[in-house]
């Protein structure tokens, strides 16, 4: 841990009971200076097998009398209530947990065990997602997460599994083989079990190889990176601060000027470099490009991100997390017809004669006028919403009528809501409608219509 950390530094241990994290643990155990404490995790994916880890990590812990904590989580369901694979679910759970631990008991760094293998791993996995130069360049020995609040280091980054496991073997350590690892439906373990020994064939030493790759490409980054810090004032803003590193902390709309972006002449790499951190893929940025080089109109155009949305106008590009509070109105009152904005969303909302059909559009609903009286609130979908479809006598969850549909993250966080006023403080408004999906029984158009109310999206 020389040159990672300071001396008599307090370190995490993130510690599965897999031979490289015991080998990061025996070998941290024996290093002068050090405050200790272990961190497991029991995501309840093996059953037995990942209770018998727990018992491995908690048992060793004991022998060296080293605090360690331990937490289990409802890893499938988490997957499931948010919409990610179990692989992800894992990865949220336990940085998170980290995190709150590294922040709460003051220690200067968390301790992860990845090693040269890894780094490979993922550089290939980033190759295949189209990550750029960030991805390729595979880890660091040191890092930041949770918005460089805390600090990551990685010991054993640069010594091979084979070296991992002679050093366990030589020092009679007790470790845990986790059965899922010879499984290759998994993506790493794809690469780690079938593309790997390919590698090996054509190159004994790629290991070496793509390390001193990731060294030459981390450097080229850096340079690239540090362009890209010298644009963002020119081509970045946020209401009421500066902008630094493509983050929108601070609760502000993000704002990119399109004319500043293509007059850099690599406003590619700039789209990357600030959208890429906020959840924005590769495809996803590619689109935008594209918008903002082909010509034509841009107003209202809209991308989607893990958790971030971005509208186009015809100058700039807003990006703003989903229904953020402080950034953009969560609700809009309707008092009658006219042109609205919720957000940066603009709305239309017209009283019109009964048309030929009824039916309801992507971007627009129609509802009876003699039923869906003004004033209605346009808003977010918020838990707990419900309301009952058309043909089906009881209610349903919101929640509920998205997963039947398959509804992405992004489309879900930004479903949009017509609803009646509350009546009362606290008191829930009857949602008519989610526009252009479904409407309410009590409030569709039907034969006894007279007149409609047409919303649609602009």
């Amino acid at each position: 841990m020389k040159g990672l950390l300071p001396s008599g530094g307090k370190v995490l241990l993130a510690v599965s009971g897999g031979v490289d994290s015991m080998a990061l643990a025996s070998l941290a155990c024996a290093s002068p200076g050090l405050e200790l404490a272990l961190a497991h995790c029991n995501f309840h994916l093996r059953g037995e097998e990942s209770d018998g880890d727990e018992d491995l990590v908690s048992s060793w812990a004991e022998n060296h009398d080293i605090p360690i904590f331990v937490n289990h989580f409802d890893t499938l369901g988490h997957a499931a209530a948010h919409g990610i694979s179990i692989e992800m679910a894992a990865r949220e759970l336990r940085y998170g947990w980290f995190t709150e631990l590294v922040q709460e008991h003051g220690f200067d760094a968390l301790a992860i065990a990845h090693n040269s293998n890894d780094n490979a791993e993922t550089m290939v996995l980033n190759l295949l997602r189209g990550t750029g130069l960030k991805g390729l360049a595979g880890m660091r020995q040191v890092s930041w997460i949770s918005e460089g609040k805390v600090k990551v280091i990685r010991p054993l980054l640069e010594f091979t599994r084979a070296e991992i496991l002679e050093y366990a073997q030589s020092c009679g350590l007790q470790w845990r083989e986790d059965s899922t690892n010879a499984d290759s439906k998994y993506k790493r373990n794809l690469v780690r079990n079938e593309i790997f020994p390919l590698f090996e064939r054509i190159n004994p030493s790629f290991l070496r190889t793509m390390a001193e790759d990731a060294a030459r490409l981390s450097q080229a980054r850096a340079v690239a990176d540090e362009y890209a810090e010298s644009l963002l004032r020119k081509v970045v803003k946020m209401p009421g601060q500066d902008v630094c590193a493509g983050t929108s902390s601070g609760g502000g709309c993000l704002s990119v000027s399109i004319p500043e972006l293509l007059g850099t002449g690599h406003h590619e790499y700039l789209l990357h470099y600030v959208l890429g951190p906020l959840g924005f893929n590769a495809s996803t940025l590619s689109d935008i490009s594209e918008a903002i080089t082909r010509g034509g109109s841009l107003s209202g155009k809209i991308f989607y991100g893990a958790d971030h949305v971005a509208v186009m106008s015809a100058s700039e590009i807003i990006v703003r997390k989903y229904a953020e509070p402080g950034c953009c109105e969560d609700a809009v009152t309707v008092n009658g017809p006219g042109v609205y904005r919720l957000g940066n969303e603009m709305f239309r909302v017209s009283v019109e004669p009964v048309p030929d059909t009824f039916r309801t559009g992507s971007d627009e609903t129609i509802l009876d006028a003699g039923k869906a009286g003004f004033p209605f609130v346009v808003r977010r979908w918020r838990a707990g919403d419900r309301m009952r479809p058309i043909g089906m006598k009881g209610t349903k969850k919101l929640s509920d009528i998205f997963t039947d549909g398959h509804f992405s993250i992004p489309a879900k966080n930004t479903a949009v809501v017509l609803a009646e006023v509350a009546s009362g403080e606290g008191d829930s408004s009857r949602v008519m409608a989610v526009l252009g999906y479904r409407v309410d029984e009590n409030f569709k158009a039907g034969d006894t219509t007279c007149s409609v109310v047409r919303i649609s999206r602009m």
